[in-house]
């Protein structure tokens, strides 16, 4: 039974899998999660960081058209109508999130104001949006660039998809007009494009991403607009008495909103771009202890063309750096080459397969056998008997059942409950992502949902690199204590050398003074002898 179930297994696991490749760490920048099996680590992206940032300004021109036919006593209709020689008037200006403009303290509201301004005198010098306004219900200028949907009829009005009929009225309501829904922001004081319909925006988000990185495919509008916030710095509305720099015609000539966003991108070839990673070290059970590593940096980005790593031991401060789809940092963090020694570089060493320099601790088993990864991914370690978990579509309705038996990598279905015997995981979100995962078989993942893959040889490695470790400290004891040792005598050596050469030296003073004596002795002897012999004489 059990074997059938491991054959059902690993053809489900075939089958579910779209691309299987040779994973290298050379292909950092193609995947999402990066899951190295064989060391016991997770990379999990967070955004880019380069210090070459670039400033970008998307303006989207809207004709205001019938609204102050229906609303002419708001204050850009009433704009509109006076005669004046001011022809931009700005309504609003909103920042970014607070964590945003307090770690980017160049960025104020009145200088991205006036990086607006100047940029949407450049458009109306270069270019005449009245015209194009004429034919279209919008247009979105970029650089030096007009991009507008060739297919945009101007005359369809547009039913709301949230404004139901009412069961007792055969009236349906209209949703608002993009103008009243721009006002709207304004006065909420918030960054937003609810002004776009689905098309609309699906049209802007691909302007955007042609800029920021022509690769980028859009899946779900949503989602990409999240992503699309993260660059984003600002955003201005101007009012316009006619959409140019002088009307053509005064008297056909139209007022028109600007929906001004400033936002910063990566340059696509920049050589120095750091893929930020938070880094998980996934724990191993062996008899009833974990292994894992406790000396890892929380987080790290990694240049795979010069080959090098930065580094954040804790979580970072929103005064110094902000983690994003691009990270900002007040000052640029300090590089290390990855040809320097260290327990990052052999983590990401493919060579290396013990890390000697990587401190993994052993500890008594807790019963946490459960981690996640990222949303959706999950880690299921110490399995003493099988999991039977099922996948709900809702409630009641049952999807399939997943069979977990040992020590696994599991993937849940976007927006699926799963129920197991004494765990339930939470719905994940529905997000395009590539998984990358580094074992004796690796593979890509692109996007796969609700897959199951086994890890026997993550406690191998862990067990063997914390024995490893052991001997070299045992070494590195060994030989401080030889050293010591080694020392010890040569000290001893010095000493005893210095005691007989002080011995010899006062023995030598002690001989010098007894053979001084012996000669005062002997020449007072001679010269008495002398004096005797002189008296003998003389008488």
């Amino acid at each position: 039974m059990v074997g059938a179930a491991r054959l059902i297994f690993l053809c489900f696991i075939v089958n579910s899998i779209r691309t299987v490749l040779l994973v290298s760490m050379q292909d950092l920048s193609k995947s999402d999660i990066i899951i190295d099996i064989k060391k016991g680590f997770a990379l999990r992206r967070i955004g880019m960081y380069s210090a070459n940032i670039i400033e970008e300004i998307v303006h989207t021109f809207i004709p205001i058209d019938n609204f102050c036919a229906t609303s002419p006593q708001t204050n850009i209709c009433v704009y509109g109508s006076l005669r004046t020689r001011t022809n931009v008037v700005p309504l609003a200006t909103t920042m970014a999130s607070r964590n945003t403009i307090h770690t980017l303290a160049s960025y104020t509201s009145e200088r991205v104001a006036a990086l607006i301004n100047k940029d949407v005198t450049r458009v109306l010098s270069q270019h005449h949006p009245d015209e194009i306004l004429n034919n279209v219900k919008m247009a979105h200028f970029i650089r030096n660039e007009v991009y507008y949907d060739k297919n945009d009829d101007k005359t369809l009005a547009t039913i709301s998809a949230a404004s139901t009929i009412h069961s007792n009225s055969n009236i349906p309501l209209l949703q608002p007009t993009p103008i009243e829904i721009i006002l709207k922001q304004i006065s909420n004081n918030k960054i937003g494009f609810e002004y776009l319909s689905q098309k609309d925006l699906e049209f802007f988000l691909s302007t955007v991403f042609s800029i920021i990185d022509n690769s980028y495919t859009i899946s779900n509008a949503y989602e990409s607009l999240d992503t699309f916030s993260d660059y984003i710095l600002g955003q201005s509305v101007l009012a316009l008495r006619y959409c140019s720099m002088v009307p053509l015609n005064a008297e056909t000539s139209q007022p028109c909103i600007v929906v001004s966003t400033l936002f910063t991108r990566i340059p696509n070839d920049d050589k120095s771009i750091y893929m930020m990673y938070r880094l998980i070290p996934l724990p191993a059970i062996y008899n009833d202890e974990t292994f894992i590593y406790t000396n890892l940096p929380k987080i790290l980005g990694i240049n795979v063309i010069n080959e090098r790593f930065m580094m954040w031991n804790e979580d970072t401060n929103d005064n110094q750096c902000l983690m994003s789809t691009i990270v900002h940092c007040k000052r640029m963090p300090i590089s290390i080459s990855l040809s320097n020694p260290s327990c990052v570089s052999q983590l990401l060493d493919e060579r290396q397969t013990v890390t000697t320099m990587c401190h993994v601790s052993r500890s008594s088993y807790a019963g946490q056998n459960i981690l996640r990864i990222a949303d959706g991914l999950w880690y299921f370690n110490h399995i003493e008997r099988p999991k039977l978990c099922t996948v709900y579509l809702s409630a009641k309705e049952s999807m399939e059942s997943i069979n977990i038996i040992e020590t696994s990598i599991i993937a849940t279905s976007c927006g699926k409950t799963v129920q197991c015997a004494d765990v339930q995981l939470p719905p994940s979100t529905c997000t395009k992502r590539r998984i990358s995962i580094i074992s004796n078989i690796p593979f890509h993942a692109n996007n796969v949902q609700n897959f199951v893959l086994p890890i026997r040889n993550l406690t191998e490695t862990l067990v063997a690199s914390y024995h490893a470790q052991e001997k070299y400290n045992r070494e590195e004891i060994t030989t401080y204590i030889t050293s010591k040792k080694s020392m010890f005598n040569r000290i001893t050596q010095e000493i005893g050398t210095y005691i007989l050469s002080v011995c010899f030296l006062i023995l030598s003073i002690i001989c010098g003074y007894i053979i001084k004596f012996i000669k005062y002795k002997v020449e007072r002897e001679i010269n008495n002898i002398e004096t005797l012999l002189e008296t003998v004489i003389k008488v």
